[in-house]
C-alpha cells in the first residue's frame, strides 16, 4: 500500500519531492491513478503541459529544445489567438516557426524522450548556444 501521493510543484519544470519505494502513483489529466515502477527500465509516454506564460507583445520566431534524442513534436498553444502550432524539432539546433505577433503561450509535448529545455526566442541570437 502507497503511503502518500508525491507532490509535484514547480511551473515548467516537474520535481518528485518525496519518493515512494518501488512504485510512485501518478493521477492522469482523465482522472486515472496509474502506478509507475521505479525498477523497470523502459521509458513512457508523457504529456506534458507548461503553465501559460504571459509577456509583452512580441513576434515569436525561434525554437530550440533540448532532448536525448529526436525528432521531437512540440506544440506552442497561442490561447489568445486562439492557435496550436505543432513543430517537429529534428536536433538540438534552433530552428524558425512561423513569426507570431503574440502575448501569452503554452507549451505541450507528448514524448518518451527525456527534454530538458525548451526555448522560444524572437531572433536566434537570443537562443543560448
Amino acid at each position: 500500500m502507497v503511503e502518500s501521493t508525491p507532490q509535484i510543484t514547480g511551473s515548467t519544470i516537474l520535481k518528485v519531492v518525496r519518493e515512494i519505494p518501488n512504485e510512485v502513483p501518478v493521477q492522469t489529466v482523465s482522472g486515472n491513478i496509474v502506478a509507475f515502477s521505479h525498477l523497470s527500465e523502459r521509458s513512457r509516454n508523457a504529456e506534458y503541459t507548461s503553465k501559460r506564460y504571459s509577456f509583452p507583445l512580441t513576434s515569436l520566431s525561434v525554437i530550440k529544445v533540448l532532448a536525448d534524442k529526436y525528432p521531437v513534436s512540440v506544440d506552442v498553444v497561442f490561447p489568445a489567438i486562439p492557435m496550436t502550432m505543432t513543430v517537429r524539432v529534428l536536433s538540438s539546433k534552433p530552428q524558425r516557426i512561423r513569426p507570431l505577433l503574440v502575448d501569452s503561450c503554452e507549451i505541450k509535448f507528448l514524448t518518451s524522450s527525456k527534454i530538458t529545455a525548451i526555448f522560444l526566442a524572437s531572433t536566434m541570437g537570443e537562443i543560448p548556444i
